[in-house]
């Protein structure tokens, strides 16, 4: 249809757009193809390794580097599943506004909480649970964006 062969894909860069943006892979048919990666509004300098295990194992631990999202419009993605939890962490920021720290910890706790309820209800229960690592200071720094 037009579209260059790529044989790999190194870096991608991308504007700020409205909606998230879908990156796939397509045969020679067009017709199937594999979905590489969804891209949200705010993301413009996506960093994702891949990561290939050479031998079968019953689980995986991956340490990674969490970044706070930034909004720059009303009308950006929030990455929460619960909109009550969205409204309560408003009335906690109120609060902080306010110089009500005990009221202000009260509705943090009680935001994390249910968004942490609404993942747990949104995903499928684990036989090994996941376990994460921050890694506050990663080996390989080449691999991340530490801007």
């Amino acid at each position: 249809m037009g579209a260059p062969v790529i044989a790999r894909v190194t870096q991608l860069y991308k504007q700020p757009t409205v909606g998230s943006v879908r990156l796939s892979t397509i045969d020679d048919s067009g017709a199937t193809g594999t979905l590489l990666t969804v891209m949200e509004p705010d993301e413009t300098l996506p960093q994702y390794r891949r990561i290939q295990l050479n031998r079968s194992c019953n689980w995986v631990r991956i340490a990674y580097r969490k970044t706070n999202p930034i909004f720059t419009s009303k009308y950006d993605h929030i990455p929460l599943r619960s909109r009550l939890a969205i409204l309560v962490a408003l009335q906690a920021r109120k609060h902080i506004a306010d110089n009500q720290i005990a009221e202000a910890h009260s509705y943090e706790a009680d935001a994390a909480r249910m968004e942490l309820e609404a993942q747990q209800m949104a995903e499928a229960p684990l036989f090994h649970p996941v376990q994460v690592v921050d890694m506050s200071n990663p080996r390989d720094k080449y691999d991340y964006d530490i801007r």
